[in-house]
């Protein structure tokens, strides 16, 4: 049988519990494991796979998810804080434009419960 409660302030993660179990002059205790899940949660944080220099390719490492499977990435591309349109890919070519200055990867997962976002850690361009 399946049965849904929700909590409120409680960590994730894998807890151990017991069910009481109570009807037709029968009371029993049974263990049961509660896995209290939320949005999508990374291993890590993303991060660039290179030093941007310009006429190079730099990727967006997203690391390991966890989630609801299946679990979906986006990723988004700033150079100073504003969105770059380079479409919603892992990857980008570093242009003249992007020259001295920052530039990260943002990544978002998305699964049946929610979405999270992270960015990768400012990288001035060389």
């Amino acid at each position: 049988a399946r049965i849904e409660r929700t909590f409120r302030d409680v960590p994730l993660g894998t807890w151990s519990a017991e069910l009481e179990v109570t009807g037709a002059s029968v009371r029993t205790t049974k263990p049961v494991v509660l896995d209290v899940v939320g949005p999508p949660r990374a291993e890590q944080a993303p991060y660039l796979t290179a030093e941007p220099r310009v006429g190079e390719i730099v990727g967006c490492a997203s690391g390991p998810w966890r989630g609801a499977w299946p679990v979906r990435l986006a990723w988004r591309w700033e150079r100073g804080r504003l969105h770059v349109p380079v479409g919603d890919r892992p990857t980008r070519r570093v242009v003249p434009e992007d020259t001295g200055k920052t530039l990260r990867c943002v990544v978002t997962a998305h699964d049946r419960r929610g979405s999270t976002t992270l960015a990768s850690p400012w990288a001035v361009v060389g």
